[in-house]
């Protein structure tokens, strides 16, 4: 479908996604979207599983701090929500994961590095997704979890602002289909372009996306965002694939 005749038929698709979503709120009760507890978005157990602050180091070269900050691990409850909110539009979980990042946040410790290394804008970037998956799914969903981000650092002294500064050009796999972190990291490279305008005034960055698997998408976003002057200071996200020595086999993440 040509850009032009999206745009023209976004307003409907809007109106009959939302239609659709009170048909299925109808007919389906709400249940939490990690267990199918009856009657919540995200129920306290599942909700806890969000509050792990798992810390997956990343090259300084990468990230200045060294460390990318999760809520918790892929799998099980955890892999269910995340993939009900990406992918299957339940837009009932925004203020839910909007909290828990912002706990993630607070948790960290950033908001202190970063006051005490001066004045200047933070740019909190959401990692992009292909035009493709953005159409799929209607909307750029990581700039959700980039805003909350922003607002808990202005809130803890930081000036903060959300700048979706970031897109991804020429490739049509997604993330999760490439196998491996060197196929990962290939799918993106040169693929990451900067709106520099957005970046005027910022002097370091702090990237947020959905799910860290290997990596790569941090990694090439910093790169890009080092390539624009506006270096990346951390990173945070939903969840963390566990790496091969700290997974769990008795419990599949798939």
């Amino acid at each position: 479908m040509h850009g032009q005749s999206y745009s023209r038929l976004a307003p409907v698709l809007d109106v009959m996604a939302e239609l659709g979503r009170e048909m299925r709120d109808l007919l389906l009760p709400r249940g939490c979207a990690g267990c199918d507890l009856p009657d919540a978005v995200l129920c306290d157990s599942c909700m806890a599983l969000f509050e792990r602050d798992m810390v997956r180091p990343m090259p300084r070269t990468v990230l200045l701090s060294g460390r990318v900050h999760a809520c918790g691990t892929y799998r099980g409850e955890v892999r269910r929500a995340v993939l009900m909110w990406k992918d299957h539009d339940d837009q009932e979980l925004d203020a839910e994961f909007s909290r828990v990042i912002a706990g993630c946040v607070r948790r960290s410790g950033v908001s202190e590095v970063l006051s005490r290394r001066g004045s200047g804008t933070i740019a909190v970037v959401p990692a992009p997704s292909t035009s493709s998956s953005m159409r799929r799914r209607g909307r750029f969903h990581t700039i959700v979890l980039a805003r909350a981000v922003a607002d808990c650092l202005r809130m803890r002294g930081v000036r903060a602002r959300c700048v979706p500064a970031l897109s991804i050009m020429g490739t049509k796999a997604k993330s999760v289909q490439a196998g491996g972190a060197r196929a990962r990291s290939e799918r993106l490279r040169n693929h990451v372009r900067v709106n520099h305008g957005l970046l005027s005034g910022c002097r370091m960055a702090v990237l947020v996306d959905d799910i860290i698997t290997t990596g790569s998408t941090i990694r090439q976003c910093a790169q890009a965002l080092d390539d624009a002057g506006v270096p990346a200071y951390t990173g945070f996200t939903l969840a963390a694939v566990p790496a091969p020595s700290e997974r769990d086999h008795s419990s599949s993440i798939l």
